[in-house]
């Protein structure tokens, strides 16, 4: 019989031609002649079909019954020690065949009708033969052989390597060949699905594969194969024995950061993420040595596709940084910590200030005082952040890192106050960039975004006072008066925020004077300006609240005493000052915060410098009389010799608040006081009516006058009675009267 197969045709249309003659011979013949001399010449024929075309259904045909007809042989004669032979044909087709059908069905009707599964279980050291051939074939096939490579799976999967071969006895003998297998298998799985149904299949079948490591390199070839293989059973079972086993995970912890830069540097995100949180997250206390693994994500940070950042660090830097945040980490290290921040921040996405929030709120970890550069990178990059937009309003609160970032500076900065100066530049940059209106080049806005001011609140804080000079001074205060100036243009879209960062920087302004001391006539002009233009806004908001205009008013007002230095100073604010009182006396009567504002200017600048109030003597006299206001005293002592007119058209006021019943003992001495002075001064200008006026009054007055009063009423009336003693020939009896009944009263 094997000659006849031999001498068989391998051109279809002939073995069509001839097919009944072969099977006549096939059914007389086959029966007859040696076993293996008909499976090897078998074997020859499939092996040499030409490739160019495909073999006939009647070739099919003839194979399945050739070997169906020597099984049924070899069952009947029960031949054991054939199968040896059986298999070694069955290696040598496998090992020098074609992957497609034709191989496949000669194979699978070997392995099937000899019953090799069986035969093999008990000869382990052809397992391992058929391991290694197996592993010689790349099974790569085009698309359109998809359905060959499928049939070629189903027999490798279920047929071959069926329980027969997976059982329990077998795996123990040959755990390290298994594993050998599958780290092929999954390293060719990206390249052909076999492998990975092959995989998978084992893996199933074999859930404990790689709980142990025979060798113990094999568990690095695992780690480096991962990186490659398309399987994700193979993956999740990696991952699993690195989660579960400590020991495995310090004894290759240098190959897990690779493998998770690998991945990195493959674009493969998400798969790092899985591997970086089953393995190194879950064994991150367990962790020998951090370097190598700062280092290695300050290394590959930078290399991040711009369009996977947004996914690197949420998935993977954020986790990463809230487990360095509170691992027991050596000091030694800080240089890598603050750079793995620096780098994250450059990234600049929406997850990296939280990440760099979380690397720097680390307790007694950093060496502030030795930050240097690294310090104004950090302040220089979040100020880069003013330009993220995003289209969700919520997503803003992820940049209140970026605020908490700068606010931990500042606390650190107040232990450290050297660091001030290294803040300084950085944090000045962004104050007057950031209190001006968004470039048109960047955006339409009038106004930065929300997290942009939030950081400028924090970034004002970092400026250095010792560095304050006029011309940072003024710089600030015109970004100040330029945004009051265009209050009533703005639509408000920060909820606010854009008002307290130009509140604090007010605030910040108010400061500086205590440092600067003096300033120049430029800088009063602007503050007056600034002043006039918040008097021509609303005091109060619809809901009662101060106006935003308002707010920097009651905080730059309060500082003019100690700013202004000389008269010509004071006299810039004149202005204001008018416009002030007009609006203070058209306030509602429980609205005095302006009057007391106006008040206060004259009881402290005006005082020092009385020139200045030369032209407000009838307001202040009338505030005084009117409003009562007492602290004008000492002010309009000095102003009555230069404007005594004004006085004198008051003094009929004036006498009667001082001598009516409802007048407080205190303010009826201050009045008094100030008729002492127009009397000593010009006592001519006494009338009689003033005199009757006096003395009308004196006698029905309750209480009666103390004896200070009294001393003061004499020492008023004294160098009139000098000058105009007939004005009292009337009333010497009313006098002695007085005098009596007053002293005798107190």
């Amino acid at each position: 019989m094997e000659d006849i197969i031999r001498k068989l045709t391998h051109d279809n249309r002939k073995f069509k031609t001839e097919w009944n003659k072969i099977e006549e011979e096939l059914e007389e013949k086959c029966n007859k002649g040696n076993i293996s001399s008909i499976l090897d010449a078998l074997a020859e024929y499939v092996l040499q079909e030409p490739q160019t075309s495909y073999p006939s259904k009647l070739k099919f045909t003839f194979v399945t019954r050739v070997i169906d007809a020597l099984d049924y042989r070899n069952k009947k004669k029960s031949n054991k020690s054939l199968f040896d032979y059986v298999f070694q044909v069955f290696i040598r087709v496998l090992d020098q065949g074609q992957i497609d059908q034709w191989h496949l069905t000669f194979l699978k009707e070997l392995y099937q009708h000899f019953e090799m599964g069986e035969y093999l279980s008990q000869r382990t050291i052809l397992i391992e033969q058929l391991l290694l051939s197996l592993q010689k074939h790349s099974f790569t096939l085009t698309p359109e052989n998809q359905s060959i490579l499928e049939s070629w799976e189903h027999f490798w999967c279920h047929e071959v390597f069926d329980s027969n071969l997976l059982n329990e006895t077998i795996f123990e003998k040959m755990k390290g060949k298994f594993q050998q297998l599958c780290q092929f298998a999954a390293r060719n799985s990206s390249s052909s699905s076999f492998w990975s149904t092959l995989i998978s299949h084992l893996i199933d079948y074999l859930p404990e594969l790689f709980n142990a490591y025979v060798n113990p390199a094999d568990a690095q070839i695992d780690l480096e194969i991962y990186c490659l293989a398309e399987n994700s059973d193979y993956k999740k079972l990696i991952r699993e024995r690195f989660s579960n086993q400590d020991n495995l995970f310090k004894a290759n912890y240098l190959q897990v950061v690779l493998t998770i830069e690998n991945l990195l540097l493959k674009n493969n995100i998400e798969e790092a993420q899985y591997f970086f949180d089953d393995v190194l997250v879950k064994h991150f206390s367990a962790i020998p040595d951090l370097e190598p693994l700062l280092r290695m994500f300050i290394r590959i940070s930078p290399k991040i596709l711009i369009e996977q950042r947004e996914e690197f660090t949420r998935r993977i830097l954020s986790d990463l940084s809230s487990k360095l945040k509170k691992v027991n980490a050596n000091k030694k290290l800080w240089p890598l910590f603050f750079d793995l921040a620096i780098v994250a921040l450059e990234l600049h996405t929406s997850e990296a200030p939280f990440c760099v929030d979380e690397l720097l709120i680390k307790e007694n970890f950093y060496p502030w005082k030795e930050l240097g550069e690294r310090l104004g990178k950090i302040i220089d990059l979040c100020g880069s952040y003013d330009d993220f937009i995003l289209s969700e309003e919520s997503y803003f609160s992820k940049f209140d890192n970026l605020k908490d970032i700068l606010s931990t500076i500042y606390d650190r900065a107040k232990v450290n106050n050297n660091l001030f100066r290294q803040t300084h530049s950085h944090a000045l940059k962004y104050s007057i960039r950031w209190a001006s209106p968004p470039k048109k080049s960047d955006t339409n806005k009038q106004q930065w975004t929300i997290h942009v001011y939030k950081m400028g609140i924090f970034m004002m804080n970092l400026i250095d006072r010792k560095q304050i000079t006029l011309d940072i001074y003024f710089q600030l205060l015109q970004k100040l008066y330029i945004r009051l100036q265009h209050e009533e243009d703005i639509n408000d879209e920060t909820e606010g925020t854009e008002h307290e960062f130009f509140a604090n920087l007010a605030e910040r302004l108010s400061i500086y004077t205590d440092i600067l001391k003096t300033l120049p006539l430029s800088i009063h002009n602007t503050l007056n300006s600034i002043f006039l233009t918040v008097l021509d806004q609303p005091r109060q908001n619809e809901n009662g609240s101060t106006s935003f205009g308002h707010t920097i008013f009651d905080l730059l007002w309060p500082k003019l005493p100690e700013m202004i230095t000389t008269e010509e100073d004071a006299r810039i604010y004149e202005a204001s000052l008018s416009k002030l009182c007009t609006i203070a006396r058209n306030e509602e009567k429980e609205e005095t915060n302006l009057f007391r504002c106006w008040c206060a200017f004259w009881s402290t600048v005006g005082v020092r410098f009385p020139q200045v109030a030369d032209n407000h003597v009838e307001t202040l006299l009338d505030e005084f009389i009117d409003r009562d206001q007492i602290e004008f005293m000492h002010l309009l002592q000095n102003l009555y010799p230069q404007r005594p007119e004004p006085f004198h058209a008051r003094i009929n006021q004036m006498i009667q608040l001082s001598f009516q019943s409802s007048s407080t003992i205190h303010s009826r001495g201050v009045y008094l006081l100030l008729l002492q002075i127009i009397g000593k001064h010009h006592p001519e200008i006494i009338s009689s009516a003033h005199i009757d006026l006096i003395f009308t009054s004196v006698s029905t007055i309750k209480p009666k006058l103390t004896d200070a009063e009294l001393h003061g009423l004499f020492q008023f009336l004294t160098p009139v009675a000098g000058v105009q003693p007939n004005l009292f020939d009337k009333f010497q009896q009313n006098i002695i009267q007085i005098a009596t009944e007053t002293q005798n009263t107190s």
